[in-house]
């Protein structure tokens, strides 16, 4: 075989293998190339006076594999000063398979109905339980700089149904 022989198979090889590249362009954009919404997730950009750190969790344990994300959203609590709002936003799998996509949550889904005060932020999301079928998210909902508010735990089961109990704080320290 002569070096012009090696060049000409050579480029053959690619117009066989791509032979319909319409179709092979749809298949690689649809099956190979999933968005993963919850990498993309930003903070929203205020100017507040205060702004929360973000919190970030890409974990596994076990049959689960846990991310979620605490960001600032747009939403502004005035008080003293201008405080940022946050917005949790979790992105579960059991057993390899998606349960929860990228589902936000914010401080008003928590609050009782009775409740009339508005200014509360969802803060200090963590990871509290994990059990085989079942596994729980912290955090709170209080007023900026007090410790007025409520403390909630975000259960989710293994299909991705989830539940919360919310829990006073003034009710918590008055048991102590």
């Amino acid at each position: 075989m002569t070096k012009t022989d090696k060049r000409f198979w050579i480029l053959l090889i690619p117009i066989f293998c791509n032979s319909n590249s319409k179709e092979a362009d749809t298949k690689s954009a649809n099956d190979f190339q999933r968005v993963d919404e919850f990498m993309q997730l930003k903070a929203v950009n205020q100017s507040v006076d205060d702004v929360t750190d973000e919190i970030t969790v890409d974990t596994i344990i076990n049959e689960w594999h846990i991310r979620f994300k605490q960001l600032p959203n747009e939403r502004v609590i005035s008080r003293h000063f201008d405080y940022a709002d946050n917005s949790l936003f979790v992105d579960l799998e059991y057993n390899g398979f998606k349960i929860v996509d990228c589902k936000e949550f914010r401080s008003e889904n928590f609050i009782p109905e009775n409740d009339t005060i508005t200014a509360y932020q969802l803060y200090g999301s963590s990871i509290s339980q994990v059990e085989d079928s079942v596994i729980t998210l912290s955090f709170v909902c209080c007023i900026p700089d007090t410790d007025i508010g409520y403390d909630v735990s975000l259960k989710f089961d293994t299909q991705g149904t989830y539940s919360y109990k919310v829990t006073d704080t003034i009710d918590f320290y008055s048991e102590e």
